[in-house]
């Protein structure tokens, strides 16, 4: 009797816990469907090796902007990424908090080295990057954040077509800035082995490095150059775009650009800083096309851009003539070629070059 009693009692007690057991599965698959997923869609981790590398510089970020943006990173929906972050010497607390996610996430890899800069601090990102069998790298500054959806939308826009050397994206920015323009008319489109009019697409677009999915090959030939801290951008994706056959554009918005942070770089260097890089952001470039064999051909396209830089940080009483020849060579940058320039090109150096323009005028 007391047997019977007792198996009667262990199969409500089993009752009980299948009961539950089932509520709790259900619950889990309402809240799936409450996500919009279903639970034969729910991704798993990877474990397969990385195909991206994302590279975050980190310099004394504030702490809610840098948990925010490594939050966006490693609840990407693409898994197969590794995430290098480089610490710039912060004298903050922006190293504990890289080391405690680091603890969290596996791919994860903090980097800790002496204040040298934001183009160093990639630079670094880059060479680790270079170690491992991943196959593009993206850029994300510490105190923005990444779609959701980015990396598994522009893996497939680079794999939809093999010889994609680079994707150029869309962005929003955040909170919301009505003095700040952003790419507003890009459309879908690839340009195979045309520099001009991947020089141009980028000009009209923005030269920024985290708008840009690059594959990896391009940074065995190219690194930033570490004494430009600002523009840096400017100078590196110039020196990328020869090197570039493929360049492929989506309208996608898949990050989002913080334009709140006072600390930023942008905001806190002074003009003769802008001016003096400008310059040599000029020279470098002109040197890595002449040694590509691409300044020649290309010139035309690249004086127009390099003007409008220069026009950006200029000093209205200097003359620049001596720097755009120390920058193109005399062989190109003189009167009899200049005049064979498009009009609006040879409006923007008559400002910057008096005394080319005066030697025109008598020719």
């Amino acid at each position: 009797m007391q047997s019977f009693k007792s198996r009667q009692m262990l199969r409500k007690i089993l009752g009980q816990a299948a009961t539950l057991c089932l509520l709790v599965t259900m619950s889990g698959f309402a809240s799936c469907l409450a996500d919009g997923i279903s639970q034969e869609n729910i991704e798993e981790p990877e474990l397969e090796e990385p195909l991206i590398s994302i590279i975050i510089p980190v310099y004394n970020v504030k702490p809610r902007y840098l948990k925010e943006c490594l939050e966006s990173v490693i609840n990407q929906t693409f898994k197969r990424i590794e995430i290098i972050c480089v610490d710039d010497g912060s004298t903050d607390g922006s190293l504990k908090i890289l080391k405690k996610f680091a603890k969290k996430d596996k791919r994860i890899k903090v980097i800790h080295q002496k204040n040298k800069g934001p183009s160093a601090a990639r630079n670094t990102g880059i060479d680790q990057a270079l170690k491992s069998n991943s196959k593009y790298i993206l850029f994300v500054d510490s105190d923005d954040i990444l779609a959701k959806k980015a990396c598994k939308v522009l893996v497939a826009a680079a794999t939809k077509d093999d010889d994609i050397d680079m994707v150029a994206f869309n962005f929003q920015v955040f909170p919301n800035s009505p003095t700040f323009v952003w790419w507003k008319d890009v459309q879908d489109e690839i340009y195979r082995n045309d520099i001009d009019a991947n020089i141009s697409i980028i000009a009209r677009a923005h030269y920024y490095l985290w708008d840009k999915f690059y594959k990896k090959d391009i940074f065995k030939e190219v690194r930033l150059i570490d004494d430009i801290s600002y523009s840096e951008d400017v100078c590196f994706n110039l020196m990328v775009l020869p090197r570039v056959k493929c360049l492929k554009c989506i309208s996608d918005k898949l990050y989002f650009y913080r334009v709140d942070n006072k600390n930023s770089l942008s905001k806190i260097t002074n003009q003769e800083k802008r001016h003096d890089d400008t310059l040599k952001i000029m020279k470098y470039v002109c040197d890595d096309w002449r040694e590509l064999g691409s300044l020649n051909a290309h010139k035309k396209a690249l004086l127009n851009i390099l003007a409008d830089e220069v026009r950006k940080y200029r000093y209205d009483n200097r003359d620049y003539t001596a720097d755009f020849i120390n920058a193109f060579g005399e062989e190109f940058f003189n009167a009899k070629t200049i005049k064979k320039l498009p009009k609006d090109t040879q409006g923007k150096l008559r400002t910057l070059c008096k005394q080319m323009f005066a030697s025109i005028t008598n020719i």
